[in-house]
């Protein structure tokens, strides 16, 4: 057995019944937990493309907005976010201030609901050749990171709907530690 330590904590006497409550519930967390945030998420973009204004929704949930800071398309970091190429591609591919991307996305146990706050046009007289490269580079990126997002979804619902697939949820949690 490899046994991984993942804290360290004063030593407290308890019951074995107060014991496995606490372990009971820690599971119950780690194993439901990435699908109450998904179904909270897609509730909660559910309310947003029905026309309910953002704060009245983000309120009433006791949620708020995590503003990223600014990046640039050639960017492959999101400040706040991190390097995920899910949440990269979404909000490459938002085109309006204020518009929603269509899907929660979910990168290990997080689910992400992407707005784009705003979007500034570059003063392409400044741009040097390279520099053009690398946004049309990062643009052909972000659309067919987006088709791939699609086809992934499609591919994956059909094998799960077959059973032709299996999660192992503890491998997974590797990647992803509490």
């Amino acid at each position: 057995h490899i046994i991984k330590s993942i804290a360290k904590k004063a030593a407290k006497k308890t019951s074995l019944e107060e014991a496995k409550r606490e372990i009971a519930g820690e599971i119950v967390k780690q194993e439901k937990g990435p699908e109450v945030a998904q179904n909270f998420a897609e509730k909660v973009l559910n309310e947003l493309k029905a026309g309910k204004t953002g704060e009245e929704t983000l309120l009433k949930h006791s949620i708020s907005w995590q503003d990223s800071g600014d990046f640039s398309l050639d960017s492959s970091y999101i400040p706040g976010i991190g390097s995920k190429p899910e949440i990269l591609g979404a909000a490459l591919n938002l085109k309006k201030d204020s518009e929603l991307y269509q899907q929660v996305i979910n990168t290990g146990n997080q689910s992400y609901i992407v707005k784009l706050k705003s979007k500034t046009k570059v003063d392409l007289a400044n741009v040097d050749e390279k520099e053009l490269d690398n946004v049309s580079t990062s643009l052909k990126f972000s659309l067919g990171y987006d088709a791939f997002l699609k086809f992934k979804k499609l591919a994956n619902k059909r094998f799960e709907d077959n059973n032709e697939i299996y999660r192992n949820a503890e491998y997974l949690a590797l990647d992803n530690p509490p």
